[in-house]
């Protein structure tokens, strides 16, 4: 694979799995459960070294400002591509970090964004500690 190939490549995957967390944020506004749902990207310098970020912010409550977070970046170091996951309630209140994902292929880095896109997409269903929590502050707000 030439170095076009696999610049188109790398872009081509992580936007797909952007495209899947917006479906999820399109979700997350059906249900109705948060005042306000909102997504974003970037691309950012962080050590000299770039890193594109997804996320999703769901207002658990407006009044205090908290909000809940469902947070994907990719990264290049060493030769490989680190996915990285996490779930966050602000102010530090729960942060639950997924295992990083060090793969070297394309198509290593489709499943890596897949598996990342999963957990967070699954985890008010699956993650006690992060959907008691969460649950916890919707019926406090309401």
């Amino acid at each position: 694979m030439d170095q076009h190939q696999c610049c188109n490549g790398l872009v081509q995957t992580f936007a797909s799995a952007c495209e899947r967390l917006n479906e999820y944020a399109q979700e997350l506004r059906r249900i109705e459960k948060f005042q306000l749902v909102r997504t974003g990207a970037d691309i950012r310098l962080y050590n000299n070294e770039w890193c594109l970020e997804k996320w999703i912010e769901a207002s658990l409550d407006k009044s205090s400002g908290t909000w809940v977070a469902w947070w994907m970046q990719l990264s290049f170091a060493g030769g490989n591509w680190i996915v990285e996951n996490h779930l966050s309630i602000s102010h530090g209140e729960l942060f639950v970090e997924f295992p990083e994902k060090r793969v070297s292929s394309i198509e290593e880095l489709k499943q890596g964004l897949l598996d990342a896109v999963r957990e967070l997409t699954t985890a008010l269903e699956v993650n006690a500690e992060f959907s008691g929590e969460v649950m916890r502050r919707l019926e406090k707000s309401n």
